[in-house]
């Protein structure tokens, strides 16, 4: 059980990590947005409160993702579960937790540096299969 527990909270650490330059990159594109191309001059405080939203972001993901981990966890403890299928729903729940919060911090990203640069999905595709020939 305490292993169990253990390797659970090592891997939503390790996938916090993603979560994290997710978050850094959706940061540096507003960053580069405000700055170049709105020509708005950098602020210190701005940027430290943009720091801290990030990081109480990823520790309410931290702690809502524990708190989906533990649930299979519990169950197994009582034996509402079958032995070994606790930590299967936990790198099930806890990978589709991360990867839909990742997706839509990396699609602002995308979807910021798209506007900056004015390029269509038709203009991105044409990129695509320039760089390919």
């Amino acid at each position: 059980m305490k292993e169990l527990i253990i390797n659970t909270i090592i891997m939503i650490s390790m996938f916090l990590i993603v979560l994290g330059i997710a978050y850094l990159a959706w940061i540096a594109s507003c960053m580069f947005v405000n700055i170049k191309v709105l020509g708005e001059t950098f602020d210190f405080w701005r940027f430290v409160k943009g720091i801290l939203k990030g990081i109480i972001y990823c520790l309410s993901f931290y702690l809502f993702a524990i708190a989906v981990a533990m649930i299979p966890v519990i169950c197994e403890q009582y034996g509402l579960l079958a032995d070994g299928l606790a930590d299967t729903i936990n790198i099930v729940s806890v990978t589709g937790i991360l990867l839909y919060v990742t997706y839509k911090k990396l699609k602002e990203t995308y979807e910021n540096w798209k506007l900056t640069f004015n390029i269509t999905d038709a203009e991105i595709e044409e990129l695509k299969v320039t760089k390919k020939a």
